[in-house]
């Protein structure tokens, strides 16, 4: 429930996943190169003519309310169809706009190319996709009144249940649930939420005046459709670039799952076959005998979990069902989506706790690096040499990587990498708007807000990847070195290099080519690792647990939990997207402690070499990293002493008035913070009280219910002020409803005062 599948002992499921995986990277390359075409377009485009109104001219409305791109094959039809000359007027008018003319050459003969890969039913013709427009082109240009409206509609529609949802598949059967299909989008006529309000309002108001329930159903239907259909037309973005890239998305995701749902299919048959049985194990690993045969206890397919873990997988990531249907709940008539609202909840809390949280920021940054460097000493993916040097490799593109932020597509060299290797595992995540000619437009997403966690993200795996990548080492065909993967790679015309006439050694010695296969072996590779140690956030990678809004709840924030306990506490298995038999690294640091007490009793210091010899790679990376770990504990521990006893200190000597004192004493209280952050984020671990401390900090839902909750108590004395500390003197009720509003808190208490006061947790308790 807590794994990723590809993460599996059980080498069928494994190998799904890893199938699975083989298309993200075929529609992520896809996209990219995709991505550059369109941007050529859209830089000659936006050379002659203005972008947003440029593209009224090639689109015209139907009798029927649908929107239509003018067709390139237009011609006039002597008042036939109204349509038909409409668009060969405008398409006579175009032909004088060679830029624009191009353009539309350009996108038709791209949703042809796409359309011919999807099922007859997902083909538009000249419709335009139902992409809906932003936030942002909702509000442009209309009145306080009209933007007042349009937010409302706009909120309420994010709790309703709607055939524009994209996140639970798109076919649904006739009790409301959704069929397994890959997922088709942009191809709705209209909001079904919409269609909703109007068929009920208008099926009451007909029963009312006397018609039949049959009857009134009927006429309602055409009505609500004719409605609904009107307004999405006034919903549906105009902007082509932006559709174009969204329909390129969904078509190619189709194509490239389609052409492998043969194996997927095989595979599930596999899986759940009464002839596959699976060994029985007890909660401690260890398998169980029959007390009668003496033999081992078995169950087939049919009975075992493992068609279960499967069929959730390919739900999630084939068949489109990110997110589980909870049902709804029918309120003033608006069909409110359970599953959405919770999402709502979460989402919200996020914004309330993480955005701008330069102190969660710094704590995220401080854990990771731990990590990075870590998995440096354990010298088993890479060494500290070759971490050392992928920082110098991030440091060097600095500049270049900052001034990617906000452009249409990256051209530094480590951002070419990211995206080739999605290191980040986050592609298809990106709600960067390429179409807008400005950075800023392009940057005004909530997304925004999480600089500080995005930032630290950024440059902590890169470097973690990178690492991996200057550890693989590259051959000719004579078997000479050619130096790193990492070092083979260079940019050409804003291009990424890959090198594909090197090879890469297997583990047996032999060379193979450096191919497609291989990049995504290394894909792979890097993901795997830095799932380990960073966590699993990846939605191609989610679990059943991120599938179903309640338990996801529950693990915001917490995507590192079950990682982080496995790396340390699994038995040894196989673990097939890093191509090694893995161990927890307490289970054979205590096993290593063990036999070295034993050695150190009889003196025999001799032996412990012996047996250091006979370790395998990993568990002497094992030990390394058990090594690393208690001394981080001990570093931490002593260190957050130190700031403790030094804390009557500081604070009479710079708790003043001065600015300078203050930023001093601001300082000093960020740094006990942190280490006091640190020593606990480490020592859960192994230490029981440090565990429930770390997991007792609120639950997202949590901590938002609860704020809540304290808001409308304070409403029993609205006007009541704290007696003491330092927000003496000032109302409790606005302190308490700041908590709920995103970025306020943050800003609020970023001084020394609010630093002391968020960082008591970790510090009075240690």
């Amino acid at each position: 429930m807590m794994e990723y599948t590809g993460d599996s002992s059980d080498r069928v499921i494994s190998m799904v996943a890893r199938v699975m995986m083989e298309a993200e990277h075929k529609i992520r390359r896809q996209g990219l190169d995709f991505a550059k075409e369109l941007e050529a377009q859209l830089v000659k485009l936006e050379s002659k003519y203005n972008r947003e109104e440029i593209f009224n001219d090639v689109i015209v409305k139907a009798a029927t309310g649908d929107l239509h791109v003018v067709d390139l094959n237009a011609k006039f039809t002597d008042g036939k169809s109204k349509l038909s000359d409409t668009m060969a007027a405008r398409l006579k008018e175009i032909q004088g706009k060679p830029e624009l003319m191009e353009f539309l050459q350009f996108y038709h003969t791209t949703m042809q190319g796409l359309e011919a890969s999807l099922p007859f039913n997902a083909r538009l013709g000249t419709r335009l996709p139902t992409v809906l427009k932003s936030e942002f082109e909702l509000l442009q240009g209309k009145s306080i009144k009209d933007k007042a409206s349009l937010v409302g509609d706009n909120v309420s529609k994010k709790l309703q249940r709607s055939t524009l949802d994209m996140e639970k598949g798109v076919l649904l059967d006739s009790a409301g649930k959704p069929v397994k299909r890959i997922p088709t989008f942009y191809t709705q006529r209209y909001d079904s939420a919409d269609y909703d309000l109007e068929f009920r309002k208008v099926k009451d108001k007909l029963i009312k005046e006397g018609m039949s329930e049959e009857d009134a159903s009927i006429n309602a239907d055409a009505i609500a459709q004719e409605f609904a259909t009107t307004k999405m037309a006034s919903l549906i973005s105009t902007d082509l670039v932006n559709s174009l890239q969204a329909f390129h998305a969904m078509a190619t995701n189709y194509a490239a799952k389609n052409e492998l749902i043969h194996i997927f299919e095989s595979a599930e048959a596999v899986v759940g076959s009464k002839q596959r049985t699976y060994t029985l194990v007890d909660s401690g690993g260890r398998t169980l005998i029959n007390r009668n045969t003496k033999r081992e206890k078995t169950i087939t397919g049919e009975e075992a979990t493992a068609p279960k873990v499967l069929a959730t997988f390919l739900e999630m990531q084939l068949y489109g069902q990110k997110e589980k249907d909870l049902g709804f709940t029918d309120l003033w008539g608006y069909k409110v989506d359970i599953n959405k609202t919770l999402r709502a909840i979460n989402n919200y809390t996020g914004l309330t706790m993480q955005a701008a949280n330069i102190m969660g920021g710094i704590s995220n940054m401080t854990v990771g690096e731990y990590n990075n460097i870590m998995e440096g000493i354990s010298k088993e993916y890479y060494s500290t040499t070759d971490y050392a040097k992928a920082s110098g490799f991030y440091k060097n593109d600095i500049f270049n990587i900052v001034s990617d932020i906000g452009s249409r597509t990256p051209s530094s060299i480590v951002n070419l990498i990211e995206t080739h290797y999605n290191i980040l595992q986050s592609h298809g995540k990106e709600k960067l708007k390429t179409s807008e000619r400005s950075r800023i437009k392009r940057l005004m997403s909530t997304d925004s807000l999480y600089f500080m966690q995005a930032s630290g993200e950024h440059s902590m795996q890169l470097r973690a990847g990178m690492a991996v990548m200057n550890a693989t080492k590259m051959y000719n065909a004579m078997g000479q070195e050619q130096g790193s993967l990492l070092d083979n790679h260079t940019v050409e015309e804003g291009k990424l290099v890959v090198p594909n006439k090197l090879f890469i050694k297997e583990k047996d010695g032999s060379l193979v080519p450096f191919d497609t296969n291989q990049q995504n072996r290394i894909s792979n590779k890097i993901g795997a690792l830095l799932r380990k140690m960073h966590g699993n956030y990846s939605a191609h990678t989610a679990t059943k647990m991120q599938q179903d809004a309640r338990t996801a709840m529950m693990m915001k924030f917490r995507g590192w939990l079950a990682e982080g306990i496995k790396r340390r506490y699994a038995k040894k298995r196989d673990y097939h997207m890093l191509e090694v038999e893995m161990e927890g690294f307490y289970r054979t640091g205590g096993r290593a402690l063990a036999v070295l007490a034993k050695d150190l009793k009889s003196l025999s210091l001799q032996l412990s070499k012996e047996n250091w010899r006979k370790l395998t790679p990993h568990e002497k990376a094992n030990i390394r990293r058990f090594v690393t770990e208690t001394s981080m504990i001990i570093a931490t521990g002593v260190a957050g002493a130190i700031l403790a006893n030094a804390g009557k200190m500081m604070e009479d000597k710079y708790d003043t008035d001065d600015m300078g004192d203050r930023a001093i004493l601001g300082a000093y209280q960020m740094l006990n913070y942190q280490v006091n952050r640190l020593y606990t984020e480490v020592f859960a671990y192994i230490n029981l009280q440090e565990f429930v401390k770390l997991m007792a900090t609120p639950a997202a839902s949590v901590s938002l219910v609860e704020s809540t909750i304290r808001v409308l108590q304070q409403f029993s004395d609205p006007f009541e002020e704290y007696q003491a500390g330092w927000r003496k003197g000032e109302n409790k009720l606005l302190v308490k409803t700041e908590k709920l509003i995103p970025l306020y808190k943050q800003l609020t208490t970023l001084n020394a005062d609010g630093i002391k006061a968020r960082g008591m947790y970790f510090i009075n308790n240690n």
